[in-house]
């Protein structure tokens, strides 16, 4: 299914400068096109990560990123020399997720949107591994592309001593091998949300 969602995030109900999300059959993402320059240059709620205060260190991450994704996209520079990982904290309601949704403006590329919550709703073990190993394959498809992955903290800790161990120890090693794995897949932007 296809839904439209305001991406101005102001509220205005303008209608032009929406995006476009689907959810992704397997891997229970969304993906959320960016809002075309033209629009961004004539509506100024667009959020873009330059139009977005109290960012700090991200917000410097992000422009740098902008300037290393256009050398990468024109072949003056590997995708291993961009620094393509950033790790979000905060309380909720900080704006992790609409920083997300800014980045994908300012750079110009599609935004998987996926939460580990998500992931877990498949419950047994092998669907829930099925299912995270999809939002990647989803990003690589879309490369380049950035992966939001919000709640990234919900994955947990291996070897607790507890029930369930072989279950939690699964998905973070399933969980770190995709991480790594998206250093050598050219065009993915990983971008991780925690409380």
């Amino acid at each position: 299914s296809t839904r439209e969602k305001n991406g101005s995030g102001s509220g205005s109900g303008s209608g032009s400068s929406s995006f476009r999300s689907r959810m992704v059959q397997g891997s229970g993402s969304d993906i959320i096109r960016p809002v075309s320059p033209e629009v961004i240059a004539c509506d100024p709620f667009v959020p873009t990560v330059e139009r977005l205060p109290g960012y700090g260190t991200a917000s410097n991450w992000a422009m740098a990123l902008k300037q290393d994704l256009e050398l990468w996209k024109a072949g003056q520079l590997d995708w291993s020399a961009l620094s393509a990982k950033l790790l979000l904290s905060g309380p909720p309601g900080t704006g992790k997720t609409s920083f997300a949704k800014a980045l994908c403006n300012t750079l110009q590329v599609p935004l998987i949107a996926t939460s580990v919550s998500t992931w877990l709703e498949a419950s047994y073990l092998g669907d829930v591994v099925r299912r995270m190993k999809a939002a990647f394959e989803e990003a690589s498809s879309h490369a380049p592309c950035i992966l939001f992955i919000d709640e990234i903290d919900g994955i947990g800790r291996r070897g607790q001593g507890k029930d369930y161990d072989d279950y939690w120890n699964t998905i973070v090693n399933k969980a770190l091998e995709l991480l790594d794995g998206a250093v050598r897949s050219s065009g993915i932007v990983i971008v991780g949300a925690t409380n």
